[in-house]
C-alpha cells in the first residue's frame, strides 16, 4: 500500500514511511546546510543530549566483509532515535556493485514506534563527507590563506562526493584538485581545476588539504606530509603509524570508536601508545576559542608538523542528516507509505 502523509499525521503509530534513493537525492539540501546540520548535532553533543552505544560488527566467513549496527538517540533541534544498518564488502566493487549498502530507521522519540525507512547508500556518503566539510570549515584558517592544492585518493562514490563537496565550500579558493584512483577512472570535466594524476604521491605531495577514501586492504602513505596542511584520513588505515605520529593536532570523532579495528589510530595507540588526551574531538572544535585550544594540543609546533582527521563514522550524525530528510518528506508528501 502507498499514499502520501500529511506532516499533521506524523506522529501516527501505523504507518512507516519509506524513502527510495531517488526520494532522498530530491530531498538532499546544500553541502553548505548538510555542514550546518552537523555542527547542531555537536551541539547536542556538547549538552549530553545524546546515546550513542559502540557499534557492534557483524563477521562471518571472509573477514573483511562486516555489518554494522549503529543505533542512537540525538537531542537538541533533532529529537529522534534509530539505527542504521550498514554492510560493507569491499570485494564488491570487482564485480561493478557498491562496496557498502545500508538502511536507516526512525523511531518516534516519544512512543518509540517506527515511522520512516530510509535507503541511505548515498545518505551514508553525504554524512561522510559532510563531517569532513565541518572539519575543512573549523581548520580553514589555519591553512594557507592563498588558494589551495587539494588532493584525493580513491574516487569511489566517496571521493567523488568528497570532490563535490570541496567544490562548493571552497569556491573560489582552489588551486588545484589533484585526484588518483587505482582503478579506471571515467574523466569528466568536472571542474577546470581538476587534474588527474597517475600516483597517490602526485595527488599528495605538497598538498595542502589531503583526503584518503580509498578501500586499500594495506598501509602505504609513508611520506612526510607538506608542513601545515590538512589530512583527512576518511579510509582510516592509509597511513603507516609513525606518519601519524607526526602530526601536530590529531582530531577525531569519537576516541572509543576510532581506538580499535585496526584503524590508524588504533595502531598509533598499539604501537607508540598514543592516548585520548593527546586527541582533539568534534566536539572539542566547538569551542569559541579555536586558535587557544589549537595552540594547547599541539603535540609538535605546526610548523614542523601537519592537522590530520580520523573519523570512524558517528550514528548520531547519520540521525540528524535521516531527520531532516524525513522532515522534509513530511512536508514535500515525498515517500511510500507502509501499512503496519
Amino acid at each position: 500500500m502507498s499514499s502520501t502523509l500529511k506532516p499533521s499525521e506524523a506522529t501516527r503509530t501505523n504507518v512507516i514511511r519509506y524513502l527510495s534513493q531517488s526520494d532522498i537525492r530530491s530531498l538532499a539540501p546544500s553541502w553548505k546546510s548538510l555542514i550546518v546540520l552537523i555542527d547542531d548535532a555537536i551541539k547536542a553533543i556538547v549538552d549530553n543530549d545524546y546515546v550513542q552505544p559502540i557499534k557492534p560488527y557483524l563477521r562471518y566467513r571472509n573477514p573483511i566483509n562486516r555489518i554494522i549496527a549503529m543505533p542512537a538517540y540525538l537531542g537538541g533541534s533533532f529529537d529522534v532515535a534509530g539505527i542504521k544498518w550498514i554492510a560493507s564488502f569491499p570485494e564488491n566493487i570487482k564485480n561493478n556493485n557498491p562496496r557498502a549498502s545500508s538502511i536507516s530507521i526512525l523511531n518516534n522519540s516519544q512512543t518509540g514506534a517506527p515511522q520512516a525507512i530510509l535507503s541511505t547508500n548515498e545518505l551514508s556518503g553525504l554524512r561522510t563527507a559532510a563531517v569532513s566539510g565541518y572539519v575543512l570549515k573549523k581548520m580553514r584558517d589555519f591553512l594557507p590563506d592563498t588558494k589551495l592544492k587539494i588532493g584525493i585518493v580513491g574516487y569511489g562514490p566517496i571521493g567523488q562526493l568528497h570532490a563535490k563537496m570541496i567544490l562548493e565550500v571552497l569556491d573560489g579558493q582552489i588551486k588545484q584538485l589533484c585526484i588518483y584512483d587505482s582503478g579506471h577512472i571515467e574523466k569528466k570535466d568536472e571542474s577546470p581545476h581538476l587534474k588527474f594524476t597517475n600516483s597517490w604521491k602526485e595527488a599528495y605531495e605538497d598538498s595542502d588539504v589531503f583526503f584518503c577514501c580509498t578501500t586499500s586492504p594495506k598501509r602505504y602513505i609513508d611520506l612526510m606530509p607538506k608542513a601545515g596542511s590538512l589530512h583527512l584520513n576518511v579510509s582510516l588505515r592509509d597511513y603507516l603509524p609513525e606518519i601519524v605520529m607526526k602530526s601536530s593536532i590529531l582530531i577525531v570523532d569519537d576516541w572509543e570508536e576510532v581506538c580499535r579495528e585496526d584503524t590508524d589510530i588504533h595502531r598509533c595507540a598499539l604501537e607508540y601508545a598514543l592516548k585520548k588526551e593527546q586527541c582533539i574531538s568534534l566536539p572539542d572544535l566547538s569551542k569559541t576559542n579555536l586558535p587557544k585550544l589549537i595552540k594547547e594540543c599541539c603535540l609538535i609546533p605546526l610548523h614542523q608538523g601537519y592537522i590530520s582527521f580520523h573519523p570512524m563514522g558517528m550514528a548520531v550524525f547519520d540521525m540528524a542528516i535521516s531527520q531532516f530528510i524525513y522532515q522534509q518528506s513530511l512536508k514535500n508528501n515525498v515517500g511510500t507509505i507502509l501499512s503496519q
